[in-house]
């Protein structure tokens, strides 16, 4: 992976920094027009990965020992008292106990060197001003990671292609068609339909007849013929015996 790596934190290459920087500058809220590059993409994922150790708090016997090492740099902390020397560790430790302790170290560098802002060379900083110099080291790191993450969990967008048909939204399809889509759901005055009456006997026939259907009466069922002769004769029985 290509990266910088200082005697405290690691640090991303130029050319991964100026990439990230771009694409961070592409996002449209939560959308990446101009995309990193896999690789880039894959040196920047590890990154995140590798300073993650960067971030665990530093040990309490940790912060004491550079706290003790950071008072021999001013000559009036060794006049005071026993007393006042541990209250002034313990405020020290508590404000520093979530920091990581390379950024301790670097912090209590630069005020050793005096380099750290509104810090007097003489005097031991208060414990609210020691813990700003030691959080602004985390800054760049803190913003590195945010800024990669960002841009690792953006949605890629399409590219600009003027040839693509943007599909219109409800709003314009209803300006333009009107709110029934332009369609006339009215119904239509309906119109009475003749009267259909099925032909029965010549009529029937004679259409039969037009068409050379072959019209031929239907054949009478057997039953049919038994029960009109068995009434024929019944009748007949009873004309009989009337006489």
């Amino acid at each position: 992976m290509q990266m910088v790596r200082s005697s405290t934190s690691p640090q991303i290459s130029q050319a991964d920094r100026a990439a990230l920087t771009d694409a961070k500058n592409s996002l449209v809220g939560d959308e990446l027009t101009r995309p990193l590059a896999p690789d880039v993409r894959q040196r920047l994922a590890a990154f995140v990965d590798n300073t993650e150790c960067f971030r665990v708090p530093a040990t309490t016997d940790q912060i004491t020992g550079e706290i003790a090492a950071l008072m021999l740099a001013f000559k009036s902390a060794r006049a005071v008292s026993s007393d006042e020397a541990v209250a002034m560790t313990l405020a020290y430790t508590d404000l520093l106990s979530d920091l990581p302790l390379w950024a301790i170290q670097r912090g209590f560098r630069k005020i050793k060197l005096g380099q750290a802002e509104d810090v007097s060379l003489d005097f031991p900083p208060s414990a609210p001003r020691l813990r700003k110099v030691v959080a602004d080291e985390m800054i760049p790191l803190l913003t590195d990671r945010t800024n990669i993450q960002r841009v690792l969990t953006a949605r890629v967008g399409l590219p600009d292609n003027p040839d693509r048909v943007v599909r219109p939204t409800l709003r314009q399809m209803k300006e333009k068609y009107g709110e029934n889509w332009g369609l006339n759901l009215s119904e239509p005055p309906r119109e009475a339909k003749p009267e259909f009456r099925s032909l029965q006997g010549d009529a029937l026939k004679a259409h039969y007849d037009r068409y050379g259907l072959g019209f031929e009466p239907k054949p009478q069922r057997h039953d049919d013929v038994t029960e009109n002769v068995t009434v024929d004769v019944t009748f007949q029985d009873q004309k009989a015996v009337a006489r």
